[in-house]
């Protein structure tokens, strides 16, 4: 499938390329936004479908029917019945048993008939009896679909911005799912790796959405300063408060692994803070950037210091809203830790003593640190990028 995809890819580039009569390129920039977009989403399909290819054991099948049993213990479980839809048992039905652990919930049910499925095999080593294991719902084809409106609605609203919005949130998926996270399980250095896809990542991103020049470059490293803030802070941080994720599930996975190097899970709590608040920093930095690109053209003769100051006043309306997005969107992901710790009675007290939510604490404090020191780096970067007279510049270098 890989080798169909690139076929496809070369097809279509080949026509996106195609001269007229004339001689001249219809729609240059609308040609390359579309040859890059194929490219990516080529590129991505086909290391999906290497991955999907060296997972071979597990295969699609339909739930076929369902039925609850009860043991002589009074145990309940479902019987699944499974139709097998590729693999070597193709056509077969098989049976799976699964814990009814959570029907006494209402309108919760893991399982419905006419779902699918993936599903894996396995010998009985004694008997060679064939049994087949649930793994998960088949669930790509209806993120695929959920993807691919995101992206339409993208470009009905924002025409021409949308399709470079588009190339750069290509761009940042292939980043994370090609070179940082490559990178730390091969046992590189994470926030290096971080920095690295932080660098890549806010270049091309804001590049793409507000072209190559003094507003960019401003934006970009007051970007990636407020993200070194907050690495700094946040090893320093985990290092007061011993937070070494030693007892999340995730990190037992990693520990428990066969691989012949050690991975530093500090390193890689502290990069995920890093990824998490890049998008955050990067608007905030943009922002500030444009608004005094503005100011500068409606008052061209204003000096660095008012400059410094007109940006400094938007950055503190942004400041609420910014901090708040950061901490709203990393408690949303502990929410259900928390409510089933309230439900067993811990305080707010015990909360806080958990190395999860202190992680998670230390991710949003240490993540809106950086998007509130990235205000007054940007603005002072933006006030000095842009005040360069680039005539006098040049003139100082040919002396």
């Amino acid at each position: 499938m890989a080798i169909y995809y690139n076929k496809v890819a070369i097809r279509l580039l080949i026509v996106l390329s195609y001269k007229n009569e004339t001689g001249e390129r219809k729609n240059m920039k609308k040609r390359i936004l579309l040859v890059l977009i194929i490219v990516l989403l080529v590129f991505l399909l086909s290391a999906c479908q290497t991955e999907s290819e060296e997972m071979a054991e597990q295969y699609k099948a339909k739930v076929f029917s369902i039925t609850d049993e009860i043991s002589e213990s009074g145990r309940e479980s479902k019987n699944i019945e499974l139709e097998i839809m590729e693999g070597p048992y193709e056509g077969q039905i098989f049976t799976s048993q699964t814990a009814a652990t959570m029907d006494h919930y209402k309108n919760f049910e893991l399982y419905h008939v006419n779902d699918r499925v993936l599903v894996n095999f396995y010998e009985d080593s004694e008997t060679g009896e064939i049994s087949v294991n649930i793994m998960n719902q088949v669930r790509a084809p209806q993120m695929t679909i959920l993807f691919a409106l995101f992206l339409a609605v993208i470009v009905a609203i924002a025409g021409k911005k949308g399709l470079k919005t588009i190339v750069a949130l290509v761009l940042t998926i292939a980043c994370v799912g090609f070179i940082l996270i490559p990178m730390i399980s091969k046992g590189k250095n994470p926030i290096l790796a971080a920095l690295l896809c932080g660098v890549i990542i806010s270049s091309i991103t804001l590049s793409i959405v507000g072209g190559v020049n003094r507003k960019t470059l401003s934006a970009v490293l007051g970007t990636l300063s407020g993200l070194v803030c907050a690495a700094i802070l946040t090893m320093i941080v985990s290092n007061i408060m011993h937070i070494s994720g030693e007892t999340l599930e995730d990190v037992e996975m990693i520990v428990v692994a066969n691989i012949d190097f050690d991975l530093d899970i500090q390193g890689i709590i502290t990069a995920g803070i890093f990824i998490g608040c890049l998008g955050a920093v990067m608007d905030v930095g943009m922002s500030l950037a444009s608004s005094m690109v503005e100011v500068k053209r409606a008052s061209p003769k204003m000096p660095k210091s008012l400059l410094f100051k007109a940006g400094m006043r938007v950055g503190r309306d942004i400041m609420g809203t910014m901090a708040n997005t950061l901490i709203l969107a990393y408690t949303g992901g502990a929410l259900m830790q928390l409510v089933a710790w309230k439900i067993y009675g811990y305080s707010f007290t015990d909360m806080m003593n958990v190395q999860y939510i202190a992680i998670e604490v230390v991710r949003a404090i240490c993540g809106s640190f950086g998007m509130l020191l990235s205000i007054p780096i940007t603005c002072l970067i933006a006030a000095n990028i842009i005040n360069i007279d680039l005539k006098v510049l040049l003139a100082d270098i040919e002396k």
